[in-house]
């Protein structure tokens, strides 16, 4: 008898309706929380039957943007660290966020074209250390100080934040 070679196993790059339901077990537009940690995603499209999602986890994937996420205006969370996004964009008509995880990726500031964090009214905690290529440029870009329920800030070990950047952050956005 001859031993049959084991057939490679393919990595997952898409987000798909099978992946999404063999995860969740259960139809996509039931589901409320949905992870694909770690999953070797490439692309965030393919989440537009998960109409009902409340929190999604995308955290330790090959993910270079945000996108894909139009069809979710109930999403609170997202943790989306762990990737290798390098500007923030796509999520103004997630008005429902409060918590986004964003640490340990690429993030220089926002997406040409893109509106920053300013239209997420709920926000209250964001991370955002661990982003080598964010400096005070681009931390001004995300226009924090138009968060008004954001409480939780983290930014540290980002080498191009200056202490007068996170200063002057202070004095724009007291609440934090």
């Amino acid at each position: 008898s001859s031993a049959r070679p084991s057939a490679a196993r393919e990595p997952i790059t898409a987000i798909t309706t099978a992946l999404i339901e063999s995860r969740a077990q259960q139809p996509a537009e039931a589901i409320y929380e949905l992870n694909l940690h770690n999953c070797g995603l490439q692309s965030m499209v393919g989440l537009a039957a998960c109409t009902k999602l409340r929190m999604l986890d995308l955290s330790f994937n090959g993910l270079r943007a945000i996108e894909g996420l139009e069809a979710l205006p109930d999403l609170r969370e997202l943790r989306l660290y762990g990737n290798a996004i390098a500007a923030i964009g796509g999520l103004e008509r997630n008005s429902q966020l409060r918590t986004l995880l964003l640490h340990a990726n690429a993030l220089a500031g926002v997406a040409p074209g893109g509106a920053g964090l300013g239209r997420l009214a709920q926000l209250s905690l964001l991370r955002l250390e661990q982003n080598p290529r964010l400096g005070a440029d681009g931390l001004a870009s995300l226009h924090l100080n138009a968060l008004p329920q954001l409480t939780e800030l983290n930014l540290g070990r980002n080498p191009q934040l200056s202490a007068r950047a996170c200063q002057a952050l202070a004095c724009c956005a007291p609440h934090l």
